[in-house]
């Protein structure tokens, strides 16, 4: 009845606790850098060569790991080199210069969908 496709999203989520506990382990910042170079190698190497329902499985679980930590650790890597004063300020221009990816991804994948379609 659920497809595979249906799991993905609930299997991305599961292992993202996981890299909070790495990160207090290791501190936010030793965890951040790290996890977001994995993440993107990881969507490069895997997401786009396979087919395969396991393998595609093994890697949402990883990437859920490694997105986790970017989305919930990040703030916690730029509280430790700011001072409170300012953090505000910082944490809202940070992310005013992160959204831009995050922003043109359904642009393109529209446009990605309407040229399928042969709308170009």
């Amino acid at each position: 009845m659920w497809s595979a496709t249906y799991y993905t999203a609930h299997h991305a989520n599961i292992p993202t606790a996981s890299g909070g506990l790495i990160a207090d382990a290791i501190g936010p910042a030793n965890a951040v850098y790290p996890m977001t170079i994995l993440s993107g190698l990881f969507c490069l190497a895997t997401w786009a060569m396979t087919s395969s329902v396991p393998v595609m499985v093994f890697f949402v679980l990883l990437y859920g790991l490694c997105s986790g930590v970017f989305i919930a650790v990040l703030p916690v890597a730029v509280a430790q080199i700011t001072p409170s004063s300012n953090f505000g300020g910082r944490i809202g221009s940070f992310y005013s210069v992160c959204h831009r990816a995050i922003d043109r991804e359904p642009d393109w994948r529209s446009a990605d969908k309407d040229r399928e379609r042969g709308n170009e």
